[in-house]
């Protein structure tokens, strides 16, 4: 016979390579797997809410669950045609951590949508009492395992809920395990909630000296999470501002910092003075760069003409509500930051005439006054277009005016006033 080498067979050299190879070993199923290494699954504890509970334990056994086991048990309970696995007398289950799961099986179809859930699970916190803001880490750490990753508005909305709650010490701990959480302060919006929480800190202890110090200290700790790496702009920006260039952001550091300076006069601290300093140039710097019809509002288009007689054309345009919007959350935090450093030049310049203080009162007065001519632009539209939408309705109508926040924004005075 003669040796192989010699015989036409019909494969090619690849398969003989593999004919030759020894065998892989088959790897059967097992009614007990270990999970997936570093998976987690998390755990919620019971809270006043039914509803939030029955959400809760929905997305742990549909979403979390399957994200923590390995790529065999996931087809086994995706595949309808591996369901008879499931199916036995004997119940198939999985060790993940200390805990064993029955394994059962599910549809990619029944999937709950993230961007709903999410939103019924924020509306029902602060109604479940107040242990239920504990499951919020939990059920963002699921998201993150099961890949569902949190949108810029998505991250601003559980911020803003949050500290509107005081739960602004929880979320912190969330930007802190952002690798476990998703939770970033790379989103702008998301990272201004929580700067306006240390103002909101600040206006309950009526600015006292020691509520403004408290309220300065988280916000020095946001602005240096913001400088942790974890939370640095991913490589593809897609449109993203980074967070510390934002004039909103700057102004309130500019603002609780000389407000903590008002308070420590006549002599208030050096280092509390070149911090004021140091944030009224870099606004300043940023104010330059902007180009400027930044600084006003769109011009209006020609209205276009109504279809039906009964449906009038807005009163307020659409683009120009929405700019006067934007621009009152953007702006506002620095006009009031502004007026506060402008008052703390000018009483420090009467004993001590710093030249680099009175140049810097002096550039913050010019910038001060565009940005009060845009902010009473802003709402005069805001007004209006409130008053177009109550008088379209009453009831639940009046709650779709989304301009009220930044309305409020606008109506307030610079809060801080020494008592001389």
């Amino acid at each position: 016979m003669a040796p192989l080498r010699a015989q036409k067979l019909p494969f090619c050299r690849s398969c003989l390579r593999q004919l030759s190879a020894p065998t892989p070993r088959c790897r059967y199923f097992s009614t007990t797997q270990p999970a997936r290494r570093n998976a987690e699954l998390p755990t919620f504890t019971p809270t006043n809410s039914p509803q939030l509970d029955e959400l809760l334990t929905t997305f742990r056994t549909d979403i979390f669950l399957p994200a923590c086991l390995p790529k065999a048990q996931q087809d086994i309970i995706f595949r309808k045609k591996l369901h008879y696995l499931l199916l036995t007398d004997e119940p198939a289950t999985a060790s993940i951590g200390k805990e064993v799961v029955q394994l059962r099986p599910l549809h990619r179809a029944d999937e709950p949508r993230t961007p709903s859930t999410l939103a019924k699970v924020l509306d029902l916190l602060p109604q479940a009492g107040e242990s239920a803001w504990e499951n919020l880490p939990g059920f963002l750490a699921g998201l993150k395992i099961s890949k569902r990753k949190l949108k810029g508005y998505q991250m601003e909305k559980i911020v803003r809920r949050a500290c509107k709650q005081g739960k602004e010490g929880l979320i912190m701990q969330c930007m802190k395990q952002v690798e476990r959480t998703g939770l970033s302060l790379c989103d702008a919006g998301a990272a201004r909630e929580m700067m306006l929480a240390s103002v909101r800190r600040a206006d309950e202890a009526k600015w006292t000296k020691n509520g403004v110090a408290g309220a300065l200290k988280f916000a020095e700790a946001v602005w240096l999470l913001m400088q942790d790496p974890r939370h640095a702009l991913p490589k593809k920006r897609d449109g993203l501002v980074d967070p510390m260039s934002r004039p909103d952001i700057v102004g309130i550091l500019l603002q609780l910092h000389s407000a903590n300076a008002l308070h420590q006069l006549p002599d208030p601290p050096s280092n509390n003075m070149s911090s004021v300093r140091s944030y009224a140039t870099m606004i300043l710097i940023q104010l330059s760069r902007l180009d400027p019809s930044e600084l006003s509002l769109p011009l209006p288009r020609p209205p276009t003409p109504s279809p039906s007689p009964e449906s009038p054309p807005p009163v307020v345009p659409k683009e120009i509500f929405n700019a006067a919007n934007e621009k009152a959350h953007l702006y506002s935090p620095l006009a009031h930051g502004m007026r506060l450093a402008i008052q703390l030049f000018t009483t420090t310049t009467k004993t001590t005439a710093s030249p680099e203080d009175v140049k810097l009162r002096n550039q913050l007065q010019q910038r001060s006054s565009q940005l009060d001519q845009l902010l009473k632009e802003c709402k005069e539209v805001l007004e209006k277009k409130a008053e177009e939408v109550e008088n379209e309705g009453t009831g639940t109508k009046k709650k779709e005016f989304k301009g009220l926040e930044a309305l409020k924004i606008l109506s307030v005075v610079v809060p801080f006033r020494r008592k001389e």
